[in-house]
């Protein structure tokens, strides 16, 4: 789930959401808009904070797993 969808879902806005982290609204802003991700501590933060709903996905491309070796050379 995106930040933004779980903020609407849970009727949040970006500065109470702000409040419980201890940033400033706007740093929650440009998470929302792209501009700007969080560092991976502020991901695992707001992953607590969000009963897991809002994770490392949401911020980042997580790649597929690759093909192994013996998966290739079937």
């Amino acid at each position: 789930m995106k930040l933004s969808e779980y903020l609407s879902a849970k009727e949040l806005s970006p500065t109470a959401f702000a409040r419980e982290l201890r940033v400033s609204p706007s740093t929650v802003t440009r998470w929302i808009s792209g501009d700007r991700k969080p560092d991976l501590s502020m991901i695992a933060l707001i992953a607590v904070v969000t009963d897991g709903q809002v994770g490392v996905s949401d911020f980042v491309a997580v790649p597929d797993r690759p093909a192994s070796v013996s998966d290739q050379a079937a």
